[in-house]
């Protein structure tokens, strides 16, 4: 519900001073769960606010939907949550934004026991200990995350300063400018690829946190480079391009092959992966060129022959203008759709009976769709389906976060965002039950979501994992609900198909409907060794 915007006056309270400060960046909305400690900030929001709070029914589930927000937009989700076991509920979601590249800020009452929590997982992090700081505190650290490397922030203030009169507001900071890449670097970086024979681009999160898909896109066609992505960059080359590969990397498969033959290769975010690979520490030092926000993960112990630090969106828009461009492509199409073709070969040969499962939904998906996925099947999905924008397929799992639960609330998020595109999430039934509570919170904002649930009735990858690593599965088994009957105690429609390959049908259907669906699946995957 909208907050109130009567003509009341707000008192002049610290907590005040936080509502002002949003509304005078522009903060839309105010994700959280009121309760003991946020009290004065919601309380600031009854006497009239343009920002509107977005509540949902835990910490951690409302800041996965803040963190996708971000996601889709570009821009900073702020947040509040109440102290204590509140903040500990919501950390997984700060790390989350902090390892995956988004830009989510949580505003709290200060507790003696965040600071560690905090700054264990938080790119930034402050205190405000009078009124009089919070707008500079607060604008600095919207600063920070707008204008350098996306993350989690936290700034923490006293209570007594939240209830207390607020007398002053500080000064706004001055706003930092983007980092520039060092100039000469810059030419010597433009140099190595324009004579190149065989360029790659391995292609991060960063580069679309940056915006700068375009960019991208105009460097691959000047150099005739093929582009490998990591997960998290997922369509920024939309994969029906001849020169996009997507997130097809395998230190066992041709892809690896073709990186071996690659005489620059320029990296932009991923440090590990694709980037490196299992070639020798010689041969990545004579051809990496590795881009990012800062030199902050461009230790000496990693080997590049050129290490650009600075804002990733500039950078990559000054290469797209330096570069040479050349006409014959740097390898041959055939060799392109080995790669391409290499995920499906595998799951030919892992999960074959699988396959009309993955085809039948990718036939039903919009080319626009945002779509969230979840547990085992994500891993398969961003390896197998295609994805046509960098803000289109979503995998909590990221960088390495590991966190299971991501999708469902995700796809709140990215609705509200982007209301007038599809969206749907996915995940195992292990997954499914992690935030399951937040489909209370679509429900509450009149959403329409596609949720998917791949059922085997166990946690898959455990099973399997055990079994092939030690030789017995053990603790993997489940006991599930009635799935379609969940569906309807949160006022969606429920569908269970008869057949893995039922899916596309029932995709269609969902998404011709005019209300949430869920859409129960028959699905057995393994996990992939790939």
């Amino acid at each position: 519900m909208a907050a109130d915007t009567g003509p009341r006056t707000r008192p002049t309270t610290g907590a005040a001073a936080v509502v002002d400060a949003l509304e005078e960046r522009g903060v839309e909305y105010l994700f959280g769960v009121p309760g003991h400690g946020a009290y004065p900030i919601y309380g600031a929001l009854t006497h009239g606010s343009s920002v509107r709070p977005i509540v949902g029914r835990n910490e951690q589930g409302i800041s996965f939907v803040a963190d996708a927000w971000s996601w889709v937009t570009n821009k900073v989700a702020v947040c509040t949550t109440v102290p204590e076991c509140g903040f500990t509920n919501s950390s997984t979601g700060v790390w989350q934004a902090t390892e995956d590249g988004e830009r989510v800020l949580f505003i709290l009452e200060y507790d003696p026991m965040h600071e560690g929590v905090a700054r264990s997982v938080a790119l930034h992090y402050a205190q405000a200990n009078s009124a009089e700081e919070i707008r500079p505190a607060f604008n600095r650290l919207m600063d920070l995350l707008e204008t350098g490397r996306p993350g989690g922030a936290v700034l923490e203030i006293p209570q007594r300063v939240l209830v207390g009169q607020a007398d002053r507001i500080g000064e706004l900071p001055a706003r930092p400018k983007h980092a520039a890449v060092d100039a000469n670097t810059l030419d010597e970086a433009a140099s190595l690829l324009s004579k190149a024979k065989r360029p790659v681009i391995v292609a991060g999160r960063p580069v679309v946190a940056a915006g700068a898909e375009a960019s991208l896109l105009q460097i691959a066609e000047k150099l005739q480079a093929p582009v490998f992505v990591d997960r998290n960059a997922k369509g920024a080359l939309p994969e029906d391009h001849p020169l996009a590969l997507g997130f097809t990397w395998s230190p066992t498969a041709v892809s690896e092959e073709l990186m071996r033959e690659a005489d620059v290769i320029l990296a932009i975010g991923p440090r590990e992966h694709a980037a490196t690979g299992t070639r020798s520490p010689e041969q990545i030092g004579q051809t990496l060129i590795h881009l990012d926000w800062d030199a902050a993960q461009q230790d000496d112990g990693l080997p590049a022959r050129l290490r650009l630090a600075g804002h990733v969106g500039d950078a990559l828009s000054d290469l797209a203008e330096l570069i040479s461009g050349r006409d014959a492509p740097a390898f041959p199409a055939e060799a392109l759709d080995a790669v391409r073709e290499g995920p499906w070969r595998y799951a030919e040969g892992r999960v074959p009976w699988a396959l009309d499962f993955f085809k039948e939904l990718e036939s039903a998906l919009p080319r626009d769709v945002l779509f969230f996925t979840d547990s085992m099947v994500g891993l398969w999905i961003f390896r197998l389906l295609k994805a046509y924008q960098g803000t289109s397929y979503r995998f909590g799992w990221g960088n390495g976060s590991g966190t299971l639960g991501y999708g469902f609330p995700g796809g709140i998020g990215a609705k509200l965002a982007e209301p007038h595109r599809e969206v749907v999430c996915i995940a195992g039934d292990g997954a499914a039950l992690y935030n399951p509570q937040e489909l209370a919170t679509m429900q509450l904002y009149g959403m329409k979501v596609t949720y998917i649930v791949t059922n085997d009735d166990c946690f898959g990858a455990v099973r399997d994992n055990l079994q092939e690593g030690y030789g017995a599965p053990i603790g993997h088994e489940l006991v599930n609900p009635d799935f379609v009957k969940l569906a309807e105690a949160f006022g969606m429609r429920g569908i269970r198909t008869e057949t893995a390959a039922g899916i596309g049908d029932a995709l269609r259907e969902a998404l011709a409907g005019d209300r949430s669906t869920l859409i129960e699946v028959p699905l057995e995957l393994r996990p992939g060794r790939y």
